[in-house]
């Protein structure tokens, strides 16, 4: 019971922190973020693959794959590492871009060789994750969703450098209203 007690205190505090920890690591990476926003327009992709293992992460990259769309106007998928195996994996080539999200714990096995076998394709990798190697880096957490949040952040600031390198208002995408109406 006590150990029970003692991981979910740390959970907590883990989750109190996470907003201050997620600004400390936007202000830190921002020149990586310009830069893979630089990358990703040189190659002007039509569309864009996300990847991910576990529910966390995967909540993560359908995100992803609705930001690209919705602000970038790249047309993007998501799918699971095991999925994207399955047909999918045939739509990459030379230069496409693949946002693979991984949290520490996801960075075994399987899911480094999907997006292996998408970077022998030609494909333009991109990892989102904890881990001190990722392009785009999230804030380290023993809770997967603090980790999926602050990946999902970096994300979002590449987007929005995405955006504008691509002559859109990141604020205002066309059809679309930040507002929900119900009756």
């Amino acid at each position: 019971m006590s150990a029970t007690h003692a991981a979910s205190s740390q959970m907590l505090r883990e989750a109190a922190e996470a907003p201050r920890r997620a600004a400390w690591q936007r202000d830190r990476n921002r020149d990586a973020l310009r830069e893979a926003a630089r990358r990703i327009r040189a190659l002007d992709p039509p569309f864009a693959i996300t990847i991910a293992q576990g529910s966390s992460d995967r909540a993560a990259s359908f995100e992803a794959a609705q930001k690209l769309k919705e602000v970038t106007r790249i047309h993007a998928e998501a799918f699971s590492s095991a999925d994207v195996a399955h047909g999918p994996m045939a739509l990459i080539g030379e230069g496409d871009p693949v946002f693979a999200f991984a949290s520490r714990r996801r960075c075994t096995g399987r899911f480094p060789g999907s997006a292996r076998i998408a970077a022998r394709a030609g494909a333009h990798i991109l990892w989102a994750g904890s881990a001190d190697t990722c392009s785009l880096p999230a804030i380290r957490s023993r809770d997967p969703g603090v980790e999926a949040t602050g990946m999902i952040l970096s994300f979002y600031r590449l987007v929005e450098a995405l955006a504008h390198r691509r002559g859109l208002d990141p604020d205002h995408p066309p059809h679309l209203s930040k507002i929900t109406r119900t009756r």
